[in-house]
C-alpha cells in the first residue's frame, strides 16, 4: 500500500496558530482552490467527523474521514470511513522550532485497483504529495495572514 511522508517548515508562524487554521476543515475552501466542500458532521471532544468533496486531478473525490486531534501535542490522525478510496489514512504533526513551525504528514492511501496499481500507485503518490505541499502552503499563509 502507497504511504508517503512530507515535511515542510513554514517560517515565522505559531505552532498554534498553525493548529487553528489546521483544525478549522470548514474554511479550506477559501484558502484551498481543489477543496470544494468540508462539512463537520461531528464533534465530541477530539474525535471530529467530517465529510471532504475535493478535485485531484480533474475528477471529483468524495470520502467521510474521522480524524482525533491532540492539541497538546498539536497531533491529528484521520482515516476514510466512507469513501471513494479504500484506503486513506494519516497523521500530521506540527512542531515550533525556534520562530518556524515543521509540518509533518504521513499519507497512507489505496485506490483499491490492484490490477492497475503499479500503474496508478506512483503517479497518485506524486499528485496526493503535491495536493498536500499546497495545502500546508495554504495553512501556513492563512496562519501568518491571522497573525496580522
Amino acid at each position: 500500500m502507497p504511504t508517503f511522508t512530507r515535511r515542510t517548515e513554514l517560517p515565522r508562524v505559531s505552532a498554534s496558530r498553525v493548529w487553528d487554521v489546521l483544525c478549522d476543515f470548514e474554511r479550506y475552501p477559501e484558502i484551498m482552490p481543489d477543496v470544494l466542500s468540508v462539512r463537520v458532521t461531528e464533534r465530541e471532544g477530539p474525535v471530529w467527523v467530517s465529510e471532504w468533496q475535493v478535485m485531484l486531478s480533474g475528477n471529483r473525490m468524495e470520502w467521510t474521514e474521522r480524524s482525533i486531534t491532540d492539541e497538546a501535542a498539536r497531533r491529528m490522525a484521520f482515516e476514510q470511513v466512507e469513501g471513494d478510496m479504500e484506503v486513506f489514512r494519516g497523521e500530521w504533526r506540527l512542531a515550533q522550532e525556534g520562530e518556524n513551525v515543521v509540518v509533518d504528514l504521513e499519507i497512507c492511501f489505496d485506490f483499491g485497483l490492484p490490477a492497475l496499481a503499479e500503474i496508478i500507485d506512483p503517479a497518485a503518490t506524486v499528485l496526493l504529495s503535491d495536493n498536500f505541499g499546497r495545502l500546508i502552503e495554504a495553512v501556513g499563509a492563512e496562519a501568518s495572514a491571522r497573525a496580522g
